[in-house]
């Protein structure tokens, strides 16, 4: 018998929309901060600390919208690069500005986070020299003015949470590497416990018709009259075994599909019923599907089984608002007669 697949929990989708709310309201304090300090409209900072913060902004913006792990490498070390020509040009003319003005609030806490979601969304074999980029971008903001009592503790300060933010975004990858990991295994163990079940159910029916046609082969020269009959009950428990097949796999692609799409599903019933002419299996679970304007392959693949097997396929949902799976497959010969005769 096989175990249904184990859940490993996961972060809820509100605690993660909490979290974004969270760090957006942060950003947006720092960035009124800025501005009400005059950071970037300051006649020392020449504009350079404005045009930094714009651009790394941007790029804040726009990580939600990238789907590859590639794409947060570039837009990472884009970041990082405007953050330290900005951070050189400040150093170059540091006699002509003040000290607080490269101490901004926002392009600091902004770039953290790009760096937390490089670290924890990029390619491993890049990631890492970018996220040193951007680290370096944040801790030698406050040290462009000099080397003095104040950019020293504040490049203190800002390389602690550096590593704090690195820890955890590189902690929360490892354990969604080994979630991954564990599913694959557990997926993969599923799959050879459903195997061989699957042979030995089959075995059953096919050491049948082994016997059956040896059967036949002992009394076709004495009793020819028996080898028809044989052979009928041979082809009975080949489209009995037929049938098994087919219920089977349509059980199982049911159960996977409620495992995918059905939102906060609580309930799966499976009810199989067999007579002397047909097998029919029904599966509902309840829950919310995702559903679509196409049926999936899945779903169109197994209507395809039955189908072949003369048997009805059905997926739609119930009237109380369930999901239900049902197919019967006939279990007679085309002559009529039952297979469980």
């Amino acid at each position: 018998m096989w175990s249904p697949l184990l859940r490993i929990p996961a972060v809820p989708g509100r605690a993660v929309l909490l979290l974004r709310s969270l760090a957006a309201c942060a950003l947006a304090a720092a960035a009124w901060a800025d501005v009400r300090a005059g950071t970037f409209t300051g006649p020392a900072s020449q504009g350079r600390l404005a045009l930094s913060a714009t651009a790394v902004g941007a790029v804040l913006v726009a990580l939600p919208l990238f789907k590859e792990g590639w794409s947060y490498v570039y837009a990472g070390g884009a970041a990082a690069t405007v953050s330290l020509v900005c951070s050189a040009a400040v150093h170059v003319s540091h006699a002509a500005i003040g000290v607080s003005s490269a101490y901004g609030a926002f392009e600091p806490a902004a770039l953290l986070v790009v760096l937390a979601f490089v670290a924890r969304r990029g390619p491993a074999a890049c990631a890492a020299p970018v996220a040193l980029l951007l680290a370096a971008a944040v801790v030698l903001r406050p040290l462009s003015v000099g080397v003095q009592e104040g950019s020293l503790a504040v490049a203190f300060g800002l390389t602690l949470v550096t590593v704090l933010v690195a820890g955890a975004s590189v902690t929360a990858r490892m354990v969604e590497a080994d979630r991954r990991q564990r599913a694959h295994r557990i997926r993969l163990e599923q799959r050879i416990d459903l195997a061989r079940d699957l042979h030995d159910h089959l075995a059953h029916h096919v050491a049948g018709i082994v016997v059956q046609a040896q059967g036949a082969r002992a009394v076709a020269a004495r009793r020819p009259d028996m080898v028809l009959p044989a052979l009928q009950r041979i082809e009975e428990t080949g489209a009995e075994a037929l049938a098994a097949a087919i219920l089977h796999r349509v059980t199982v692609e049911s159960l996977t599909n409620i495992r995918k799409h059905a939102r906060h599903c609580r309930h799966v019933s499976v009810h199989v019923r067999v007579r002397p002419h047909e097998a029919a299996v029904r599966i509902t679970s309840d829950g919310t599907a995702r559903l679509t304007s196409r049926p999936g392959y899945g779903l169109k693949d197994l209507r395809e089984r039955v189908t072949l097997g003369g048997g009805t396929f059905r997926a739609e949902p119930t009237a109380e608002g369930d999901w239900q799976v049902r197919a019967r497959l006939p279990l007679t010969t085309p002559g009529g007669r039952s297979v469980a005769s």
